[in-house]
């Protein structure tokens, strides 16, 4: 157990980035079409198709192997990283208020 810690924070990064991206894929996905439309957003199976890719080029890439030279996989990562948070600072948001005022109910 001695020596760097880098690969268990790789390990760490790689699986829980994972779990992000399987939980951003289940949230976009339980939100209807229509909602994305009254919200203003780019469609759901945008949104669907790009977070299913960020999960394969997770499990291809594998961001968790620390011995490999890894340039491009950490910049695949960021990416995904960058567009899950883009999805849930700003359409997460939209999509909960747009769902509100289909219901009729406040936000």
């Amino acid at each position: 157990m001695g020596g760097e810690p880098w690969p268990w924070v790789a390990l760490l990064l790689g699986y829980g980035s994972l779990a992000l991206f399987a939980w951003s894929f289940y949230d976009a996905w339980r939100w209807p079409a229509l909602t994305y439309r009254i919200a203003d957003r780019l469609f759901r199976g945008v949104w669907l198709t790009t977070f299913a890719a960020a999960m394969v080029l997770q499990i291809w890439n594998g961001v968790w192997r620390p011995g490999e030279e890894n340039t491009g996989r950490v910049l695949a990562w960021i990416a995904s990283l960058v567009i899950v948070v883009v999805y849930v600072v700003d359409v997460r948001p939209r999509l909960r208020d747009a769902d509100a005022a289909a219901d009729g109910r406040p936000s």
